[in-house]
């Protein structure tokens, strides 16, 4: 069975925890940068099971104050260095 895409009118802005997927389509973050974000101990998610929700209007907050440009990879927990580069291109 394939994955149904979520877009963000199909996310109600009620909801406050999201999945990745949704976040990924209220953001508009590519899907890879919000799965390397959930491994930055700062980031507002936290991991249900095998699952990352994400807090809606905390992670908003974080990325409108986050500078990329100052990410340093000491302060990303378990992504490689590579990814994070990745971090400080994303916008």
């Amino acid at each position: 069975m394939a994955k149904e895409k979520i877009s963000a009118l199909s996310v109600p802005p009620e909801k406050v925890m999201l999945t990745i997927p949704e976040f990924t389509a209220v953001s508009g973050l590519p899907e890879r940068h919000v799965r390397m974000l959930v491994h930055i101990d700062t980031f507002p998610a936290v991991r249900a099971g095998i699952r990352y929700l994400i807090h809606r209007r905390n992670a908003e907050k974080w990325l409108s104050d986050a500078s990329f440009e100052r990410l340093r990879i000491s302060e990303v927990s378990g992504v490689h260095k590579h990814s994070a580069y990745l971090l400080r291109g994303a916008r």
